[in-house]
């Protein structure tokens, strides 16, 4: 793939992961909220993100 569009993939997806990562966790609040089901790992991964 590099070689064709001279792309670092992996870097691209880094790149977009951490662009998106705040509307995905505030979606997944959304959802948990609604649901009442909030995984305790998930939480604790929450947590870490949110001191960041």
């Amino acid at each position: 793939f590099h070689r064709i569009t001279n792309t670092n993939l992996r870097n691209q997806f880094y790149a977009e992961l951490d662009r998106h990562t705040p509307q995905l966790f505030a979606l997944y609040r959304q959802k948990a909220s609604h649901t009442g089901k909030v995984s305790e790992v998930l939480r604790d991964i929450l947590r870490i993100y949110d001191r960041e």
